[in-house]
């Protein structure tokens, strides 16, 4: 039996590497997921007493590695009796379901104390890890009920506090995941409800209770956070109610509390008085810089040091900069949609999240501030959308209504939006912007997107305006950039903004693009990355007058906080975020637009060697007629041909044997392509034929 369980556990760890292969009967190596590792470092192998080995030679520490894939040591044990056939001990299931109760997914208490997620595989057993699966607050029908009937809504910070409370007849919910991990979509649920929030008494729990409350505050009628009386340190409801504390203390202490949270325990409490304060920042370990809260620049501490005066700290006087540097203090800063200001015990790498108890990291991202409006009055908007793109619009407000909703969801796919100047592209834009923050927009122009510096990144809504013909080149280069901003993986994105060392963000920019030309951008036929929307409309078919009212109506007539709550109400029970996008007949005239006449030569020739399974551009240029094959000899063309070539559905194959990666064909080093369709090995066979057949 241990055999068995050490197997489906073994199987669990490799699920979740990259770059897995097996190196022989019971080893395997991978990427480490601890540190950014391009070679596999990371060995597995399956040890004589059912226990998994892990050993990466890069260095990393076997519980860095187990944290950053999520796993706790306890979980490569097979020693524990287990109903789920992976070793783990269960203690607890806790369901999470939809409005219907339809089980989308379980949160898990396993033995020694871990939690884990997993969800239905459809076919009686589980899948443990959640994908795509859609995230809901516990017991989220009572939720929608309570909130109907005004009942007061307690939000606790795990599955066994909310049970307790229902067990006394309130209403009470959580988030998956606990600490840090609350979402904006959790908030759209509480749209209109009485919350009361029962923070854990420890800085993890304030800090936490701080966040969901400022998430609510624009969403819920009322929020409250209330400080249990007596409630010692890094205890919780249940233990305040074990304690003596009663249901109708509890509402008393609510009706007692004010709108805002009584006190920032995750912090010092300072007596902030206009201006700049000492509460105004946290120092930035990694560059000795302090992050100015209120826009995230980082100051020297020489300008703080010149500002805040001296700080006592236990009897001893402290500059400014040195009292933050030991007390208040994050180790990383990114730019996190869904994540409070301050998000504990985790730290972002290239992987991703990993675990870190005792650290933060400051979030620069700040949610929308508008206050939503009617979404009933938003039909200026809806009907200006449906005249530009009547055919594309319902596709087009979907994807904005998720950057409004789920700004921590990434798309994987870009808007490209063409038509000719004076018909309303940007219009439709302009009014969504304000629902997503202004200051989660940027616009960038297509050179600005191949230069170094791309703080543009931390977008809800990144809108790359006036794409046009750039030329062959940068617009196969402008493709090609833009292939790790419209989709993911990369799950995390590097930014490098001028004067800052580079950090990490997770990768949820959404992409807009705006061109009056059919042109403007390059896409293959087998591109899955953009929805393209054409409108057939002119300047002419619009009058000053329509121009005057629509702006008017953003800028004085609510029109903006109508669009806000339109987007944010909007059904996206039909659209599907990493399923690739529609191509539309704009999409393929895009696709013909960019076709040039050496597309159709390079078929020619392809042809004449009856479409071989790999072939050199040396074959190509010797069978085509003289003109075509200058043209495939023009090193100036050498940047067009690889594009070329995967149109006509051939991809180059690397030599991983030798450090050019070119293969010697003929006694020559060449560029070998072979044909996409064929699995990577046939591709390796092809090659080696051909090689074979010319000679070394």
């Amino acid at each position: 039996m241990v055999g068995e369980c050490a197997e489906v556990v073994t199987r669990e760890v490799l699920d979740r590497l990259d770059g897995v292969r097996r190196e022989s009967a019971g080893q395997w190596a991978a990427r480490c997921p601890a540190h950014e590792d391009r070679k596999p470092s990371l060995s597995i192998s399956d040890g004589l007493d059912g226990r998994i080995l892990l050993h990466c030679h890069a260095g990393c520490e076997t519980e860095t590695v187990l944290a950053a894939l999520g796993m706790v040591p306890g979980d490569l044990f097979a020693d524990a009796p287990s109903s789920n056939g992976t070793g783990f001990q269960i203690e607890v299931e806790y369901d999470y379901v939809d409005e219907d109760g339809t089980l989308l997914f379980q949160v898990v208490r396993l033995r020694p104390k871990s939690f884990r997620q997993r969800r239905p595989d459809g076919m009686g057993g589980w899948i443990w890890k959640l994908g795509d699966t859609r995230r809901v607050l516990y017991r989220l029908p009572e939720i929608v009920e309570s909130v109907a009937l005004e009942r007061t809504i307690y939000v606790v910070e795990g599955e066994k506090d909310a049970d307790r409370l229902v067990g006394l007849g309130l209403c009470a919910t959580t988030n998956p995941g606990g600490v840090g991990k609350w979402r904006t979509e959790y908030s759209t649920v509480l749209r209109g409800a009485h919350v009361a929030i029962l923070p854990d008494n420890d800085k993890p729990g304030w800090a936490h209770a701080e966040a969901v409350a400022e998430s609510l505050r624009s969403v819920a009628e009322h929020v409250r956070v209330v400080e249990l009386p007596g409630l010692p340190e890094k205890s919780d409801v249940s233990d305040w109610l074990r304690a003596g504390g009663t249901v109708e203390e509890l509402d008393r202490l609510v009706e007692a509390s004010t709108e805002t949270p009584p006190t920032r325990k995750h912090r010092d409490e300072y007596d902030r008085a206009d201006g700049v304060t000492l509460a105004d920042f946290y120092a930035y370990m990694r560059e000795h810089k302090y992050i100015f809260t209120p826009t995230g620049d980082l100051w020297p501490a020489a300008s703080v040091n010149a500002l805040i005066p001296l700080v006592s700290d236990g009897g001893e006087e402290l500059k400014a900069s040195s009292w933050l540097d030991r007390h208040q203090h994050v180790e990383q800063m990114t730019w996190a949609p869904g994540e409070p200001t301050l998000i504990q015990d985790r730290l972002i790498l290239q992987g991703g999240w990993i675990d870190r108890p005792g650290v933060r990291v400051f979030n620069l991202y700040r949610p929308p501030m508008i206050e939503r409006g009617d979404p009933t009055k938003a039909v200026l908007w809806v009907e200006h959308v449906r005249r530009v793109f009547p055919g594309e619009a319902d596709h087009i407000i979907r994807w904005l209504a998720h950057r409004v909703q789920r700004p921590e969801d990434k798309i994987n796919h870009a808007l490209v939006l063409q038509g000719a100047q004076g018909t309303g592209k940007d219009t439709i834009i302009e009014g969504a912007i304000p629902a997503v923050g202004e200051w989660n927009c940027q616009e960038v122009s297509p050179s600005m997107l191949l230069g170094r510096f791309n703080g543009y990144l931390k977008a809800v809504i990144l809108r790359v305006s006036e794409a046009r013909d750039l030329g062959d080149a940068d617009r196969y280069r402008l493709y090609d950039h833009l292939k790790t901003y419209t989709a993911a993986p990369p799950a995390v994105l590097r930014v490098d903004e001028k004067n800052i060392r580079e950090y990490a963000i997770p990768n949820f920019c959404g992409v807009v693009i705006t061109t009056n030309y059919v042109d403007g951008v390059f896409l293959p036929a087998d591109d899955r990355r953009h929805y393209v929307a054409w409108t057939e409309l002119t300047k002419e078919d619009f009058t000053e007058q329509y121009w005057h009212d629509i702006y008017t109506w953003y800028d004085k007539g609510d029109g903006c906080r109508h669009v806000a709550a339109y987007l944010a109400e909007f059904d996206l029970s039909q659209f599907n975020p990493k399923a690739p996008p529609p191509k539309t007949t704009a999409f393929w005239n895009v696709v013909d637009a960019g076709r040039s006449p050496e597309d159709a030569e390079l078929a020619d020739v392809l042809d004449k060697l009856t479409n071989p399974r790999a072939v050199t551009l040396r074959e190509l240029a010797k069978r085509a007629e003289s003109e075509f094959g200058e043209w495939l000899r023009d090193r100036k063309n050498s940047r067009k041909i690889p594009h070329r070539l995967g149109a006509a559905g051939y991809v180059r194959v690397r030599n991983d044997t030798a450090q050019s990666g070119l293969w010697v064909v003929g006694g020559k080093r060449q560029v070998v392509y072979a044909r996409r369709e064929l699995p990577v090995r046939d591709r390796i066979a092809a090659v080696s034929d051909l090689v074979e057949r010319w000679g070394q």
